[in-house]
């Protein structure tokens, strides 16, 4: 299980809403249909995991009222690799 929908004990955001933690491993379909979960109107903030995501196709966020945010530099690693 890679998703959870709790808000990390170390979590440097302090804004309210529901978080999302991605963990490697997800597609950017599921990660979509996440974000399709949550009603616009609430504070959504997508946290990734530590560890190196990898995606081969484009992740196109089309809402407000969103945070996307990793676990910090040298801990979370997104590539991007679209042919």
């Amino acid at each position: 299980d890679y998703v959870g929908r709790t808000r990390p004990k170390d979590d440097p955001h302090d804004a309210t809403g529901e978080t999302i933690v991605i963990h490697p491993g997800i597609t950017v379909a599921e990660i979509k249909a996440l974000i399709a979960s949550v009603p616009e109107s609430t504070h959504l903030i997508l946290q990734f995991a530590e560890g190196r995501f990898h995606f081969t196709e484009q992740l196109l966020i089309q809402r407000g009222n969103i945070t996307v945010a990793g676990m910090g530099e040298g801990k979370t690693t997104i590539v991007a690799d679209f042919a």
